[in-house]
């Protein structure tokens, strides 16, 4: 029989079983390639002004990981020390040039990965976008899931709001952008529509407005509309509400009927269905847009008794009037001011009809968007009456 091989020593063993302890430590170490938190310089949000040369600012509100951290002031950069976060700007021919010049005078790494808010300026977006968004789209550090706002004034000066309810100016205004006010648009989104078939995109239009305690804050006044990468005006805050329909939103919807000033039914949208169908007929094209919704009442300070069938429909058909009344007024105002389809019915158009917008509607979209008729049913389902059936004052027998 042939002979076991001796065991190796004990001492033998410890010493192999270290030194492979020792190695697999060394290979979970694995933070030789990494950059820590404390070289980070961590964007929330950036702001993009024109200068008076005709270059860009490029503004950051930037996270301190170490709070009381001193702030320190560069040439060519401006620190402001406030709270957790402080700001940073730098200016130059283009928005790569100015990060560069920031890049040289900031001591940590600027790094995008928390980026959540980008503010852009009226008077910049005037000049053109598309130069500005290809830097965003072509460097690989911003994110392109932040939400875009236009600005009345200069963008840079919404970065030094201080908010009392929010951590610092990303927080409110991602929650913004999330609120029934404000239709969020992120920089991907507004971008595939820039380089969409209609050419055209929208964002919140932001501006400073007075509060009860005579100061001002930052509010959403509206939708901003860029045609061909150029800002053209904006649609109001009832306006926005015909977009808000027309994409299908329902969490942010409600609608109301007012047959007297403080007799109003008012609901919530809880599921709206939208269907467009374009028809060309060879000389005009028709956008016919079918609606359907359902409703949860919120209030009914009105005649209507939801219970009653009669009255309940009665109810839906008023409601229905309301929201064709929004949508048609919503697209007409972008027919008649601006030539500029938001809300992507060129896509619709070149699905149906691919050779008629290869041959001609492309290069004459603008004329045949402006033309286009309408055709929207509306039907409104009012689902939930709430809690209290009748209303309160024919409850209490008011007249």
């Amino acid at each position: 029989m042939p002979k076991k091989m001796p065991n190796l020593p004990r001492a033998v063993r410890h010493v192999f079983l270290g030194a492979m302890v020792g190695l697999m430590g060394a290979l979970l170490a694995g933070c030789w390639d990494r950059t820590e938190i404390e070289d980070l310089t961590i964007i929330l949000s950036a702001a993009f002004d024109k200068t008076e040369q005709g270059g860009v600012q490029v503004s950051l509100e930037v996270f301190v990981p170490k709070s009381g951290g001193e702030v320190q002031e560069s040439s060519g950069t401006a620190g402001e020390k406030g709270g957790d976060t402080t700001h940073f700007s730098a200016s130059g021919a283009t928005i790569g040039e100015a990060l560069y010049n920031l890049q040289n005078n900031v001591p940590r790494y600027i790094f995008w990965g928390h980026a959540e808010i980008y503010f852009i300026s009226q008077d910049l977006a005037r000049e053109g976008l598309l130069e500005h968004i290809d830097f965003l789209l072509r460097f690989q550090s911003p994110r392109l899931h932040a939400f875009v706002f236009l600005t009345e004034g200069k963008a840079s000066n919404y970065l030094r709001f201080k908010t009392m309810l929010h951590e610092n100016v990303a927080a409110m205004f991602k929650d913004l952008a999330r609120s029934r006010t404000a239709l969020g648009v992120s920089m991907l989104e507004a971008a595939q529509r820039l380089y969409g078939e209609s050419k055209a995109t929208y964002a919140p239009l932001v501006a400073w407005t007075d509060n009860q305690l005579g100061g001002e804050v930052p509010s959403v006044v509206g939708m901003g509309i860029i045609s061909k990468d150029r800002y053209v005006g904006r649609l109001s805050e009832k306006e926005t509400e015909g977009l808000l329909w027309l994409r299908g939103e329902n969490k942010r919807l409600y609608v109301s009927y007012c047959d007297a000033p403080k007799e109003c039914l008012s609901l919530r949208v809880r599921r709206n269905l939208v269907d467009t169908t374009p028809h060309w007929d060879g000389k005009k094209l028709t956008m016919r847009i079918r609606i359907r919704a359902n409703a949860d009442v919120v209030q009914n300070n009105s005649h209507f008794d939801i219970t009653d069938m009669l009255q309940n429909e009665k109810a839906e058909k008023e409601l229905e009037k309301q929201v064709i009344k929004t949508v048609q007024h919503s697209v007409r105002t972008t027919q008649e001011k601006w030539h500029t389809d938001i809300f992507d019915f060129a896509e619709k158009v070149h699905r149906k009809y691919p050779k008629e917008w290869n041959a001609f509607m492309q290069k004459e979209w603008r004329r045949i968007y402006s033309e286009m008729v309408l055709d929207t049913s509306v039907s409104v389902n009012i689902a939930r009456s709430g809690s209290a059936t009748s209303p309160m004052k024919k409850k209490v027998g008011e007249d």
